[in-house]
């Protein structure tokens, strides 16, 4: 039996509204990536792979500084900050954060993990009103977190 995207749900609704919300914050959460780091940076934010144990090892290490790391395939988050980084196989590191359901890129790829955390501790130790009118895609939340944590 094949469904389809529109038919009733369990209380009668269609779900087509949640998944054309879905699929507009998936291509616009694509679109951000693009502008940040071109195809580097949208394969990072939607496609995850195994790299070698010791690829992953500076990132962790970084993070490792600020608490507790969880590692799941390329990608290594700081437990209980919203803060997450993804190695590429273009062998860059990018930023994530955690936005409302989803992780969110929230940077350009850099070969070195550390800048990008220790500009995440900057952006946390700035203004609070400054952190809200210029950052998007929930990044205020998780400099907040993730300032709280170091």
């Amino acid at each position: 039996m094949r469904c389809s995207p529109r038919s009733p749900g369990p209380r009668g609704s269609t779900g087509a509204d949640d998944a054309d919300l879905d699929f507009e914050a998936d291509l616009a959460r694509r679109a951000f990536a693009w502008q940040l780091g071109g195809a580097g940076a949208v394969a990072v934010a939607t496609d995850p792979w195994m790299p070698a144990a010791d690829d992953l090892g500076e990132g962790r290490d970084v993070l490792e500084r600020y608490g507790s790391v969880r590692i799941w395939r390329n990608r290594a988050r700081l437990a209980d900050s919203g803060v997450q980084l993804r190695l590429g196989r273009d062998g860059l590191w990018y930023r994530f954060v955690q936005g409302s359901r989803v992780w969110e890129p929230d940077s350009t790829g850099a070969a070195d993990p550390g800048a990008l955390v220790a500009s995440l501790v900057e952006a946390g130790e700035a203004d609070e009103a400054a952190r809200e009118t210029s950052l998007s895609w929930g990044v205020s939340r998780a400099t907040t977190r993730f300032a709280r944590t170091s």
